[in-house]
């Protein structure tokens, strides 16, 4: 009812909630399933100069503190990898992986500051993690395993 379960974190003790008709993107406790913190997707502040951007269902949990959802700014079937906080759901970075990332590439990867992306047809799985310490200034924090 209030979205579309993307991922749950390691610990067990909230899950990410994508939009799925009702707009809205949450973490939210998996005991009563209360919102710590929600925005409306389309209410995402600082990211890019784009006013007009899809939010997907895919994301994962990257860790107790970051989330990563993708975005798409254009028609084609590229999007953006875009890591918020889970406290605030406000971006920190869009992730600069070098390469171009297809719609719906973002995997868990069990926490601990690690995601997967996939590219199917390229048939190419890559894990990542940003770099220690995990804090609020992850710039150029990103690396591939």
């Amino acid at each position: 009812m209030n979205g579309c379960l993307a991922d749950i974190n390691a610990g067990g003790s909230f899950y990410l909630s994508m939009p799925h008709g009702s707009g809205w993107i949450a973490i939210r406790d998996v005991a009563d399933d209360s919102a710590r913190v929600e925005r409306r997707y389309d209410d995402v502040p600082e990211f890019g100069d784009s006013d007009d951007y899809r939010m997907y269902e895919a994301a994962a949990v990257v860790s107790d503190d970051w989330v990563m959802v993708g975005v798409a700014t254009d028609e084609s079937d590229a999007e953006q990898h875009l890591l918020l906080s889970t406290r605030t759901l406000r971006p920190q970075t869009v992730m600069d992986y070098g390469i171009d990332m297809p719609q719906n590439s973002i995997r868990s990867a069990g926490g601990d500051g690690r995601w997967m992306t996939h590219d199917a047809d390229a048939g190419v799985v890559r894990l990542w993690q940003l770099r220690e310490p995990h804090t609020d200034e992850i710039e150029g924090q990103l690396e591939l395993w």
